[in-house]
């Protein structure tokens, strides 16, 4: 196992040479990035140097209807902003999701993304960021479980029309306190999907650590991969990662990597997602600009 010291070892060495760091150092697998604005259709000609040197290697890539639309018609300027990402060997999914898609139906939006996954290779799979706990009826208990019913409807409507396709789901571990007819929402949602992104999003690592764990002991039941959550921009007092240092933030990473192994041994955790570049490279100074 990794020991604390030689994770700490790493993080310090990243601060002078980034590129160095998870693949040695991580006992995790690969760390996901959020990516929202519209990558596809004003792609950002920093991005892939920027993952490569923070060793990201899946991009959840927000699609919006009119970058679906550009990509299923084969518009060149789209595909090659695909492209650019994927011929450095950064892995794609495209992203879109809202509250109210807990209504009945599969919205317009996300069909198109499920047409994407069917009728192309651009993407490895799709990310679904849909969370009925932003909804106001969800602050009366008595309508969770109801809500919660929908959202696994949504997911079942996905894997029915995409039944081969990788898909992964933004989870908040609120859901894992959530009974449903057949069980535990956070369960039964794992189930439905390839993996789940958790949002355990707290700034320090004993509390995200324990505000994950109902939410990891479903997951691991439902035998699911799944990243650990790491807001980095805007979000309420003690959640966000806003404001620390480089070097600050790669040892704090290399905390909760080895917190994660320690605490889950035997979770298939597959790393962590962070919220989200723009953010993040704002943390590191770096810079951005959209392609010309």
């Amino acid at each position: 196992m990794t020991t604390r010291r030689q994770l700490l070892a790493a993080a310090a060495a990243a601060i002078c040479c980034p590129a160095s760091v998870a693949a040695q150092a991580s006992p995790l697998q690969e760390d996901a990035m959020w990516v929202w604005g519209d990558p596809i259709l004003a792609p950002d000609r920093a991005l892939p140097d920027f993952a490569e040197r923070r060793r990201v290697a899946v991009l959840y890539v927000y699609v919006s209807p009119a970058a679906a639309d550009a990509l299923l018609s084969g518009r060149r300027e789209a595909v090659d902003a695909v492209r650019a990402m994927t011929a450095r060997g950064l892995r794609l999914y495209a992203v879109a999701g809202e509250p109210e898609w807990t209504d009945a139906g599969l919205p317009a939006h996300a069909a198109l993304l499920v047409r994407l996954s069917q009728t192309t290779s651009l993407f490895e799979g799709l990310h679904f960021d849909v969370e009925p706990n932003a909804l106001p009826e969800w602050l009366d208990p008595a309508a969770q479980p109801h809500l919660a019913e929908h959202t696994l409807q949504f997911y079942e409507r996905a894997r029915l029309l995409a039944p081969s396709t990788r898909i992964d789901a933004a989870v908040n571990p609120i859901f894992a306190a959530v009974p449903v007819r057949n069980g535990n929402f956070m369960r039964l949602l794992a189930e439905r999907v390839s993996s789940v992104s958790l949002m355990a999003y707290r700034a320090k690592r004993a509390r995200a650590i324990e505000w994950s764990r109902p939410a990891v002991v479903e997951i691991v039941a439902a035998k699911r991969p799944w990243r650990m959550g790491v807001l980095v921009g805007e979000g309420e007092a003690g959640t966000s990662w806003k404001g620390a240092s480089p070097a600050r933030f790669l040892a704090g990473m290399a905390e909760l990597r080895e917190d994660v192994e320690r605490h889950f041994p035997a979770s298939l955790c597959a790393g962590l997602a962070f919220q989200d570049y723009q953010a993040l490279a704002g943390l590191f100074g770096a810079r951005q600009g959209a392609a010309r």
